[in-house]
């Protein structure tokens, strides 16, 4: 029974040694946050189709744009939120992560129900000590991990 007892107090701190995860396998909050912009207002949204229901007005932002999302940030020339469709559009957007690499692009239509996005031209990635480790002109990320990753896509590496 002493034995018995004796396991039973070890197999908690076990379970917990194995926890240990890398840190590109750990979830982000998955939650998109606004930090600044050089100016930010309301507009009306575009309705697509004849229904009367009632539209919540999409977000610009202006300049200098940036959003957080777990250790990520998302640095943009500007950005319009659709609120009714649930995405945002960032241009000439920077993807920084403190952890892994950089990438840069001209466009990254972010969807919030599944923390996807979709990266087309011009697309540079950056390794942390500045070189370039390829490009490409449409990559698909996913942020649900704070080290996010890229699910579709193709790097061409740089030329020697």
């Amino acid at each position: 029974m002493k034995k018995i007892m004796f396991l039973l107090f070890l197999l908690p701190l076990s379970v917990y040694a194995q926890t240990d995860k890398d840190p590109n396998e750990v979830r982000s909050d998955g939650k998109l946050t606004f930090v600044s912009s050089g100016k930010n207002f309301s507009q009306p949204a575009v309705k697509k189709d004849n229904s009367n229901k009632k539209l919540k007005n999409d977000e610009v932002y202006i300049g200098s744009v940036k959003f957080h999302m777990g250790s990520s940030e998302i640095n943009s020339d500007s950005a319009i939120s659709y609120t009714n469709e649930g995405t945002i559009a960032f241009f000439n957007v920077k993807l920084a992560n403190p952890q892994s690499f950089t990438i840069s692009g001209d466009k990254l239509i972010y969807t919030k129900d599944d923390n996807t996005g979709e990266l087309s031209s011009n697309i540079s990635v950056t390794a942390m000590n500045g070189n370039v480790v390829g490009t490409s002109e449409s990559l698909k990320i996913d942020f649900s991990y704070e080290v996010y990753r890229i699910i579709n896509g193709s790097l061409t590496p740089p030329k020697q």
